[in-house]
């Protein structure tokens, strides 16, 4: 990959909406690093969520992943879409999968 650019533009997009699919393109081992990031402590703490069972440990872990890369000016992420989604106020419970462009209404309601 050609690496001598200042700034670059890409579109990422991940298969799932899981955050360590995300993460995980910018490991030093990863076939999906075109920056050609490598960071042993991003890695470490990469590898950690994906090993730990602990909700809190994932939360505290993607925070410093997302910390590492943002820090180091990898990727900062820029979002923009064509898809909009209008509901009745009072509507909640309702989850976007941005991955999948879909909802998830099992646990939507009206309050």
């Amino acid at each position: 990959y050609n690496t001598s650019y200042q700034i670059l533009y890409h579109k990422i997009t991940t298969s799932s909406s899981n955050v360590t699919d995300m993460l995980k393109k910018f490991t030093s081992d990863s076939d999906s690093n075109i920056f050609g990031f490598s960071d042993k402590t991003y890695d470490s703490t990469v590898s950690a969520i994906i090993n730990t069972d602990s909700g809190n440990a994932i939360v505290t872990d993607c925070a410093k992943a997302e910390k590492i890369i943002i820090d180091k000016a990898v990727f900062l992420p820029l979002f923009s879409g064509s898809s909009y989604a209008v509901v009745n106020k009072g509507v909640d419970g309702i989850y976007f999968s941005p991955a999948f462009e879909s909802a998830c209404l099992i646990s939507g309601g009206h309050s």
